[in-house]
């Protein structure tokens, strides 16, 4: 309080003192405003640009997806199509025509594992691999039963599980076969390797990337990058989403913030074409903001010295100030007491110059 006291009694004694310290203090508001909102917008262009990153991202890969499954049901379609014509429905499913027919169709799909055919008791009865295991009983697995289900004959993308044959995590597209008069026939089925998806996701080599994965409309993760600690090759996806999956419309992205690990991301959806497919990625905040951080720190240094060099120089201009006009104030008394005493004294003053 006493300081406070002292410097308004300054301010209020020496008007330029108060006029140095108000042109500092404006001083130091504008480069205090000036320099945040510099590093606002700044900051405000590194978001957009992982906002940016993460659209771009899930465009690309989602149409990539988009053309790997279109492959896929597009051979499965033409197989189909063969087994359904005259020639076709003659052919025992478990035949060596078969087999060449799903050895041919499966040789060009890279993501295929293998095309298997299974009859309608629900045993495994041929395949494009030389190690199935033949009359293998699979009549309890959810590819099996949703095929089942499909009437229409469509094809059914399944949730991950590990594969009997090689014991390695894999899902399924599944088709319905049916004879002319609509009775079951049996199941055509491809095998599709993950590691397919995994190699294309694990091309994104952006360090803000913090997660790549191929979700169906459950949420449940089908494939990712195999470096990603946030993929897990079964149950939902880490985080909660901000979109719903199943009213996610063909083509649409949608741009979000989720907290995943107990850090912010900004993630973009994007459905894979027609199939019950969506593509996600997220962007880590902390790691998108990086060089945005090692340029904010440099210049919030320098805005710090350089409003310590001001203040220090305004307190001592003010300094010198107030004591110049504490002299001048103190010599203008002292005058005025001289000449009151020279005019005050009855006995005569002479100044002899000598």
């Amino acid at each position: 309080m006493f300081r406070l006291a002292n410097l308004r009694r300054l301010l209020s004694r020496f008007p330029a003192v108060r006029a140095v310290l108000l042109l500092a203090t404006m001083m130091v508001m504008a480069t205090a405003v000036t320099t945040t909102i510099l590093l606002t917008e700044l900051r405000q262009e590194s978001v957009h640009r992982a906002r940016s990153e993460a659209v771009t991202l899930t465009r690309a890969l989602s149409e990539q997806t988009t053309r790997a499954f279109e492959g896929v049901t597009l051979s499965m379609q033409g197989i189909k199509e063969r087994l359904s014509d005259a020639v076709g429905m003659r052919l025992a499913l478990d035949s060596d025509m078969v087999r060449f027919l799903l050895l041919a169709r499966s040789a060009a799909l890279p993501q295929v594992k293998s095309i298997f055919v299974v009859d309608d008791e629900g045993f495994g009865v041929n395949s494009s691999r030389p190690d199935f295991i033949r009359r293998l009983d699979v009549s309890r697995r959810s590819f099996y039963l949703d095929a089942l289900k499909e009437e229409k004959g469509a094809p059914v993308i399944g949730a991950p599980e590990i594969a009997r044959v090689d014991g390695q995590w894999t899902f399924y597209v599944s088709m319905r076969l049916a004879h002319p008069d609509g009775h079951l026939r049996g199941v055509l089925v491809a095998a599709i390797d993950l590691e397919h998806f995994e190699t294309l996701y694990d091309s994104v080599r952006l360090n803000s990337v913090s997660c790549v994965q191929l979700l169906n409309l459950d949420g449940v993760v089908m494939a990712g990058r195999s470096r990603d600690p946030l993929v897990a090759k079964e149950g939902e996806a880490p985080g909660t989403r901000c979109v719903d999956l199943h009213g996610l419309l063909p083509s649409r992205i949608v741009e979000g913030e989720e907290q995943i690990a107990d850090e912010k991301h900004f993630v973009a959806y994007r459905r894979a074409g027609e199939f019950p497919l969506v593509m996600r990625v997220g962007v880590d905040e902390h790691l998108a903001l990086l060089p945005w951080y090692r340029v904010m720190r440099p210049i919030v240094a320098g805005v710090v010295v350089l409003l310590l060099f001001v203040l220090g120089t305004t307190a001592l201009l003010a300094r010198n100030l107030a004591r110049k006009e504490t002299l001048e104030a103190t010599l203008k008394e002292r005058d005025e007491q001289l000449r009151n005493m020279v005019h005050s004294v009855k006995d005569a003053i002479l100044t002899v110059d000598v």
